[in-house]
């Protein structure tokens, strides 16, 4: 629905739509919430990708930072976009081998990979039944199908990060397979994702390392989890951090490239013909991408340090701000699409409408520090009997380090080890600080899912929208069309002679909807009302 629109129109930034479609104002609104939403969201990836390596590598979390960031702004700023498709390919094929690498071996240290769901479903972790279509139940199978469907969606057709692929290939065909091949390869990416997630907390299950304070933040788990499968075998801990860097350089060079085009073609461009009474030349607008690059990059690693002062919080404030700004700018071109009786006043106040309600919900759940239920877990199955026939943590010289930095599992071989020994485990714990989401007495959007942000986003976008564009359509008379920029052009049409047809005798009013030539566009379309011609006329 989206890329072929975008393709007919050839663009470079798929924000130069929203200026064909509408106007320079909404284009340049748009740029400015992607701006905010991409660099938060490679610098979390950035701050969370470095903490891991600082745990699996020894090196200090400074110095992760660092040494990801700039090699990602070295290798992008010389090599451009080929050099980021190019990595991505090695980088892919990197984060598949270090994931599958971690769920066999974590599988068969635990007994097979049957064990690890049973253990899991031990604790609920499992809950491939959970049906409730309420939508403040965190994860639901309709919550994760059809809300984090609509963020996949935003993703895909609202993000210069991911159409910027699309648009590089030659054909529609083209680019519609390779959205396809994404789809196929997000798929794979998740489920191996999930599975090493299952696999950790099966290996953890029954000794949480964050509950006996030897893991700081739930980021390090991972990197734990590596040492402790891997620490004995040479090169599969470097394997991992190959794999941890691989996946923030990938996310982090794609973000760099999409804002240095986004500014590029959107903001530079236009500034420049505007001064110089020319277009910009090839080679300088290479020149300029580059350092524009070079400056994101910079930029995502000085906000990486700040995050890392400002730990958790800022982190979930971030990951949730991604999420709200990603349903009104799917909401924007939505609206352009699929309506062509949108208008620039509707689009606005939707865009405004619908950032304002998921900015009051988020702000609500932050006053009222609203958490999400927490399902237990357990540390009364840290004591080894390998070691000591006891559950006490003492032969550990008051402190269970040694525990976890061991580099053998050998415990887990051991047949009265009891570190699976279900007859241990008795007390499942979890200590949950503020209100809860399950809490009747806070107010109802407030505790709405996470996952269903965008879609929520979206759908009031286009509820306030639609009325407000028909409205300012009956204030002034008449509207823009453009056929290229819609998917309903003659539906647009047929709406126009009715209202025309509808008038009062007729009263003569000629309306003729303005019309943007695109430099690589040729073809336009104006609309004439009921006193002049009843029917589109195609120039």
């Amino acid at each position: 629905m989206y890329i072929p629109i975008y393709h007919r129109l050839r663009l470079t930034s798929v924000f130069e739509y929203l200026a064909l479609r509408f106007n320079n104002k909404i284009r340049l609104l748009a740029v400015l919430i992607y701006s905010i939403q991409t660099l938060l969201f490679m610098s979390i990836q950035l701050y969370a990708a470095s903490l891991t390596l600082a745990k699996a590598s020894g090196i200090p979390f400074v110095g992760t930072v660092i040494l990801n960031g700039l090699v990602c702004v070295v290798y992008t700023f010389l090599g451009g976009m080929k050099a980021v498709v190019w990595a991505d390919v090695l980088q892919l094929s990197l984060i598949f081998c270090g994931c599958l690498a971690i769920v066999i071996q974590g599988s068969i240290r635990l007994g097979g990979i049957g064990r690890v769901f049973e253990i899991a479903n031990e604790f609920g972790r499992i809950q491939f039944d959970e049906i409730n279509p309420d939508p403040t139940t965190r994860h639901s199978v309709w919550g994760v199908v059809i809300g984090l469907g609509g963020y996949s969606v935003a993703l895909h057709a609202a993000n210069q990060q991911f159409v910027q692929r699309y648009l590089a290939l030659k054909t529609k065909k083209r680019a519609q397979g390779a959205l396809y091949l994404s789809l196929i390869h997000s798929a794979i990416i998740l489920a191996l994702s999930t599975l090493v997630g299952v696999v950790m907390f099966a290996t953890y299950a029954y000794c949480d390392p964050i509950k006996l304070g030897h893991v700081n933040l739930a980021d390090q788990m991972p990197a734990h989890l590596v040492m402790d499968l891997f620490g004995s075998l040479k090169g599969m801990p470097g394997l991992f951090i190959v794999t941890i860097a691989a996946a923030a350089m990938s996310t982090m060079s794609s973000g760099q490239n999409a804002l240095a085009a986004v500014f590029l073609k959107d903001i530079t461009k236009p500034i420049y013909e505007a001064i110089h009474k020319r277009n910009m030349t090839e080679t300088f607008s290479t020149r300029i991408t580059k350092c524009f690059s070079m400056v994101f990059g910079l930029a995502i690693i000085a906000l990486a340090f700040l995050i890392e002062l400002l730990k958790e919080t800022v982190l979930t404030i971030g990951l949730k701000l991604i999420s709200v700004l990603s349903g009104p700018l799917l909401g924007m071109f939505t609206l352009g699409i699929l309506f062509p009786c949108a208008n620039v006043w509707g689009v606005a106040a939707g865009f405004i409408s619908s950032l304002g309600l998921l900015i009051w919900i988020n702000a609500g759940v932050l006053i009222f520090n609203i958490r999400p239920n927490k399902l237990p877990t357990d540390i009364s199955g840290c004591g080894n009997r390998a070691y000591d026939n006891t559950t006490s943590l003492d032969h550990y010289n008051t402190t269970p380090v040694d525990y976890f930095s061991t580099t053998s599992f050998d415990y887990f071989n051991t047949a009265d080890s009891g570190l699976l020994d279900p007859s241990l485990y008795t007390t499942h714990t979890s200590a949950v600080d503020g209100a809860t989401v399950g809490e009747s007495g806070i107010f109802y959007l407030y505790r709405i899912s996470y996952v269903w942000y965008t879609l929520t986003a979206l759908i009031v976008t286009l509820v306030v929208g639609l009325p407000v564009s028909l409205i300012a359509e009956y204030v002034t008379g008449g509207y823009e069309v453009k056929d290229e920029t819609t998917m309903w052009s003659k539906g647009c049409c047929e709406l126009q002679k009715q209202d025309s047809e509808s008038m009062a005798n007729g009263s003569s009013t000629n309306v003729i909807a303005k019309t943007e030539h695109h430099q690589r566009t040729s073809d336009t379309y104006q609309i004439y009302n009921k006193g002049f011609d009843d029917e589109c006329i195609r120039l």
